[in-house]
């Protein structure tokens, strides 16, 4: 009772701090489960890309501040990791160099998925640092 306001306030973040990282651990787990298992998952890139791009993602996981460097067609929106062509092999319009996460993050708003931030995660490095828990 005599703890002054700003420790509350610190211990509360601290609480809130430790739950999302606990949802987040338990997030990488189910996908790592799914992963292992067979079932309603997807990891890599481009079948995550896919994966939104149709609706089937339910959660995407994905490390934070992992970068995968690619590019993004300023025209039609494909983007892909790797080098940055000149032109894009889809359309022929322009390119610009990205970070293909931060691609999969807006594309996964738009889509309504949830997205959840790891922290630190063997499996999901392994994996390219992204995976999707999928709907269907």
């Amino acid at each position: 009772m005599g703890t002054v306001p700003s420790e509350l306030v610190k211990m509360g973040d601290q609480v809130a701090l430790d739950y999302e990282r606990s949802v987040s651990k338990k997030r990488a787990e189910e996908l790592k489960s799914n992963v292992l298992k067979g079932q309603l998952s997807s990891y890599g890139i481009d079948p995550v890309r896919d994966a939104l791009t149709h609706g089937r993602v339910n959660t995407l996981v994905m490390l934070s501040d992992y970068v995968v460097p690619g590019w993004i067609c300023e025209k039609c929106q494909h983007f892909q990791e790797g080098a940055r062509p000149e032109v894009c092999p889809q359309c022929g319009g322009r390119t610009s160099q990205v970070n293909v996460l931060e691609e999969l993050y807006e594309l996964a708003q738009r889509t309504g998925a949830e997205v959840e931030f790891v922290e630190e995660d063997e499996f999901l490095q392994s994996i390219g640092g992204v995976g999707a828990i999928l709907r269907y």
